[in-house]
């Protein structure tokens, strides 16, 4: 067994503005498992290679500030004395995917602000979901109820987002507010528990990288996402790095370091701007999240300044420049007041986000008519490998009372770059403690290109009936590191607690060829969700194809159901087995009967008959001195292909009655033909 759990000296657990000491190595063994670092698999050169190929048709800048979707729904926002940075950056990222795909000129509709307080309240405060599937899964900071002062991670975010746990649209009940002369927040310390599920968007699919290479291929790679997602999630060690600030003319003079407005002397708006005076490639943590939202390739690398005040020490600082031209731009979360109006270029050459985890994310309306079956409610950012032809799967059941259409599926990932499975969906199972007992109602192959949560659409959606047990069986068709979920534990920080049962998780190893339940063989739940609606069926069964039961072999029907739901054929299959007939042999004859003393031979046809694929397995030979055939002999001949048996130890001069029938063993039961027509032979 292969599980992988992290240190958070490794994986960011960004609070804003604290010492990245906070975040030292766990020294506690959770569960009785070692406490090894997790390392996600990182991105392939083939990989890196395509996103360079993509960025081809990538603009050199990238400044959505000027584009009406942008100015008429997104603003920045202010954090203030809190430690929310993390779930800002997530909801003003899930808000920029949002609009940027479905912003309508015309229409001009206001997409609503997403709630940070939703985001981090019940993170740390989960409930459990509308199925009642994850009631004893927890995510909380060991010792301490402060979220508003505690930080998060884009790593557990998108886990957090996949259980659809929000994000909600702000309103009275979820208001960011704070004291503007002290910076406090003022905002709810508790939120109901209806709200928890109270959604305006839901999380479709993710894009995750634990980190990129310092190279231009891994800038493309980020470029790409932005040109996906609108805005890509990352961590900064904010104190420690971006010290200096410098106000520049809009056609690029320098206005002078003491400046204190936005504006030169002659009058013209400044743009601000943070250098990164270290550029140092060792990077021990994170303590603020931000959000990319644009680049420019020829940003003038002169605009990061070489020498500036130390932040809070007065100390001068020197630094080199960067080595080439070109930044991101990037949207903060501490208000307009802040320079550059809430906004500022990075350098490409600050090597630090590129390992601090980088996040996409990929939104669409919530929709109070479809629901979400899962078993992983924590965020934590576990996984197995697997080897090809695994599977994992996981059962879940059907509501008493109605009918349900599955016609998504979603399951995480963390293999960076390209991945094959086969997804089945079983119904009707047979053993509860194994997925593919049931009828397969539909398999389809997907394919993933990069780590994160993933849903796919059905090209047949399932029918599921009321009260019926069904599978998401997901086969890996090439090695895999799958996610996980299970309980890990750090006296400091963070404590995620998985609430495992068994009969729900399912892990087949090829190897073995025997399936292990998750939660008692392996201490885990795979990642893997179903997603459905209510659906009201009477079924009409067609049928669709027979092949007809032959002796020793099973034949099938198959029937379709065609009746419409939701205006789509409702495509639920039955399949009949047609029981074998019994595998009875054809008889053959007895050609010949040689006489010899007190002996005879006796010839026959030989049998070409196959059952089941297979030839019989040979004659039996029975003979008497009476033609009724009374207190007769038998001799058994084995093998098809023999057509002559001499019998021995005869009495002389006597006739003899004979007969030959052929015979089948299935299945631990022999089985024989009719006996052939009587000859006889006199002995000499």
């Amino acid at each position: 067994m292969t599980k992988h759990i992290p240190a958070f000296g490794l994986i960011i657990m960004a609070i804003c503005l604290l010492p990245a000491s906070v975040f030292a190595a766990f020294d506690k063994e959770p569960a009785g498992r070692k406490a090894t670092p997790i390392q996600h698999p990182k991105v392939t050169e083939e990989q890196l290679e395509e996103n360079a190929q993509l960025a081809d048709g990538l603009p050199e800048k990238l400044d959505p500030r000027n584009e009406a979707w942008f100015q008429q729904n997104i603003r920045v926002r202010n954090q203030a004395g809190t430690e929310l940075c993390w779930a800002f950056a997530a909801t003003s990222a899930a808000q920029i995917s949002y609009v940027k795909e479905t912003w309508d000129s015309e229409a001009a509709t206001l997409v609503p602000e997403l709630s940070p307080v939703h985001l981090g309240f019940f993170f740390y405060n989960r409930v459990n979901d509308p199925l009642g599937n994850t009631a004893k899964d927890e995510n909380c900071l060991t010792g301490d109820d402060d979220w508003v002062g505690e930080g998060g991670a884009n790593v557990y975010t998108f886990q957090h987002l996949a259980t659809w746990s929000g994000p909600r649209a702000e309103d009275d009940a979820t208001t960011f507010s704070f004291d503007p002369d002290t910076n406090a927040y003022t905002g709810p310390e508790t939120l109901e528990r209806s709200l928890a599920y109270s959604n305006a968007l839901t999380l479709q699919n993710s894009e995750y990288y634990e980190e990129l290479p310092y190279t231009d291929t891994g800038i493309n790679t980020i470029k790409n996402m932005i040109g996906k997602y609108g805005a890509v999630v990352t961590g900064l060690d904010w104190e420690s790095k971006f010290v200096h600030v410098i106000k520049r003319t809009e056609e690029g003079e320098e206005a002078g370091e003491g400046t204190e407005t936005g504006e030169t002397e002659a009058g013209t708006k400044t743009e601000k701007s943070f250098y990164d005076y270290s550029f140092d490639p060792e990077v021990d943590g994170a303590n603020h999240e931000v959000t990319i939202i644009g680049w420019d390739d020829q940003y003038p690398k002169e605009n990061f300044a070489k020498t500036g005040s130390s932040a809070g020490t007065g100390s001068q600082t020197t630094a080199k420049l960067p080595s080439r031209d070109g930044a991101w731009l990037v949207m903060n979360s501490w208000g307009t007041d802040d320079e550059g109006d809430g906004y500022f270029w990075l350098s490409y050459d600050s090597k630090e986000y590129m390992t601090q985890g980088l996040l996409g994310l990929d939104m669409q309306p919530a929709d109070p008519d479809r629901a979400l079956y899962q078993y992983d409610g924590t965020a934590f950012d576990g996984y197995e490998d697997l080897k090809a032809s695994d599977i994992v799967a996981n059962i879940f059941t059907a509501p008493a009372d109605r009918q349900i259409r599955l016609d998504e599926v979603g399951f995480t990932t963390w293999n960076p770059a390209s991945s094959n499975y086969e997804v089945t969906i079983y119904t009707g199972l047979a053993s509860k403690t194994k997925p593919t007992s049931g009828q397969a109602q539909t398999r389809q192959k997907v394919t993933t290109e990069s780590a994160g949560y993933k849903t796919f659409a059905l090209d047949a959606p399932v029918t599921i009936d009321a009260g019926e047990t069904f599978a998401v069986a997901v086969k890996c068709l090439e090695a895999n590191t799958f996610g996980m979920e299970y309980t890990y534990e750090d006296d400091n920080v963070y404590y995620a607690k998985a609430g495992l049962a068994a009969g729900q998780s399912f892990l087949y190893r090829a190897s073995s060829g025997k399936w292990y339940d998750a939660a008692t063989d392996r201490d885990g739940c795979y990642r893997i969700k179903a997603i459905t609606e209510d659906a009201a069926c009477i079924h009409d069964y067609q049928e669709t194809s027979r092949v007809d039961a032959q002796k020793g072999v099973d034949g099938y029907l198959i029937e379709e159901c065609q009746a419409l739901v939701g205006g789509k054929k409702c495509g639920r299959i039955k399949e009949t087995v047609l029981a074998a007939l019994k595998p009875v042999p054809e008889k053959t004859k007895i050609t010949k009967l040689v006489k010899a003393k007190k002996a005879m031979t006796v010839k026959w046809k030989k049998s070409a008959e196959k059952i089941a694929g297979k030839n019989i397995d040979g004659y039996q030979i029975r003979y008497s001195l009476k033609k009724s055939m009374k207190n007769s002999k038998k001799v058994t001949v084995k093998g098809y292909k023999v057509t002559s048996k001499k019998i021995k130890k005869l009495k002389s001069k006597k006739k003899y009655y004979v007969q030959i029938r052929t015979y089948k063993k299935t299945e631990g039961k022999t089985y024989y033909s009719a006996w052939s027509a009587k000859k006889s032979v006199k002995t000499k």
